[in-house]
């Protein structure tokens, strides 16, 4: 199988030997870490039932999220001069995928990452600053 991330393409080979009986995840699926995708076997082999296993860590995963997108954001004097001497030095912090998307669209990634803080600038969020310029046009 190959993986897809922000930052790199690989092939994971299979742990075990077998054929392919069932695929949980379709392709182009994004799912956490520790998800059941498929399942390697023999013919003969009993399918196991992974919803139950998938499900609690989907819920885990929701329940993380939503915890993080609450929790208030306090920015230390510390992360502020880190963003100061960022935007000083013209370099801005972002995944390969978002520089490729805002090179596509010609977004300025400083006016980006300034707008969300001077954090991690991600492909999310370059979307997101497409479809609100795409709103007030």
């Amino acid at each position: 199988m190959e993986i897809i991330t922000d930052k790199v393409t690989f092939e994971l080979p299979s742990p075990g030997s077998g054929i392919l009986r069932a695929i949980i995840a379709p392709e182009k699926s994004v799912v956490p870490v520790g998800y059941i995708i498929g399942l390697v076997g023999d013919v003969t082999d009993p399918l196991p039932d992974v919803s139950a296993e998938n499900r609690a860590l989907l819920e885990r995963r929701r329940q993380a999220v939503e915890e993080h997108a609450a929790a208030p954001v306090q920015i230390s004097s510390r992360e502020t001069s880190v963003g100061e001497r960022i935007r000083d030095r013209g370099k801005v912090r972002a995944t390969p995928a978002a520089r490729r998307l805002a090179r596509e669209h010609q977004v300025d990634l400083t006016e980006l990452a300034a707008s969300i803080g001077f954090g991690l600038v991600q492909e999310e969020h370059v979307l997101r600053w497409l479809e609100e310029r795409k709103g007030k046009a």
